[in-house]
C-alpha cells in the first residue's frame, strides 16, 4: 500500500462526509428546535468563495421566505427562495473571469437557538471562461449548508456548492 495524494473526486467526498457529520452533530431532538432563533424576513447575505479548482470570488444573495411556517408541524423551518450573483477570479491553470446567476430554493431547519442548516438546489446561468466550458451553460445546483446565528438579525454561512465550491458569508 502506497501514500498518495488523494485525488480531487476523493477530496471532495471527504469535505462532504466531513460537512455531512458536521450537520448530523448539530441535530438535536424537536424539543430543542423550538427554542431556535429563526430570522424573519427577507435575509440579504455577502459572501466570500474558494472554488474547486483554487478560483477566489465574491457574491451575495437575498434569502426571501415563501412558506414561512416550513412543512413540519411543531419544528421551526422554512422554505425560501435564493436568488444571488457571484464573481470568481481563475486560479491554478486556468487565470480566468467567470460568474453566475442563480436561483436555489432553500429549505431552512432551525435546529439550536443558535445553529440552522439548509439543503438547496436551483439552476445557475454561468458566464465567462470557467472551467474550460462554453462562455454561457446552465448548471444545476447542489448545496449543504449552515448558520450560527449570534442575533435575531445575523449569522456567519457556511455553504458547500456544487459546482462552485466553499462559500463563507455573514447575512445581515
Amino acid at each position: 500500500m502506497s501514500l498518495t495524494t488523494p485525488k480531487r473526486s476523493q477530496l471532495h467526498a471527504l469535505i462532504f462526509a466531513g460537512a455531512s457529520a458536521l450537520m448530523a452533530w448539530l441535530t438535536p431532538g424537536i424539543g430543542a428546535a423550538q427554542e431556535s432563533r429563526m430570522i424573519e424576513g427577507v435575509r440579504p447575505e455577502l459572501h466570500l468563495g474558494i472554488g474547486w479548482h483554487g478560483d477566489l470570488g465574491f457574491g451575495g444573495r437575498v434569502d426571501v421566505p415563501v412558506v414561512p411556517s416550513g412543512f413540519i408541524d411543531g419544528f421551526n423551518d422554512e422554505l425560501a427562495l435564493s436568488p444571488g450573483g457571484d464573481l470568481y477570479f481563475g486560479g491554478g491553470k486556468n487565470d480566468n473571469l467567470y460568474g453566475d446567476a442563480l436561483l436555489a430554493v432553500q429549505w431552512n431547519l432551525y435546529l439550536k437557538p443558535e445553529w440552522s442548516v439548509f439543503p438547496e438546489i436551483g439552476l445557475a446561468f454561468i458566464f465567462g471562461d470557467g472551467g474550460g466550458r462554453d462562455r454561457l451553460h446552465l448548471s444545476p445546483v447542489f448545496a449543504l449548508g449552515g448558520r450560527y446565528h449570534w442575533s435575531s438579525r445575523n449569522s456567519f454561512v457556511l455553504r458547500m456548492v456544487w459546482p462552485f465550491g466553499l462559500q463563507l458569508g455573514i447575512t445581515f
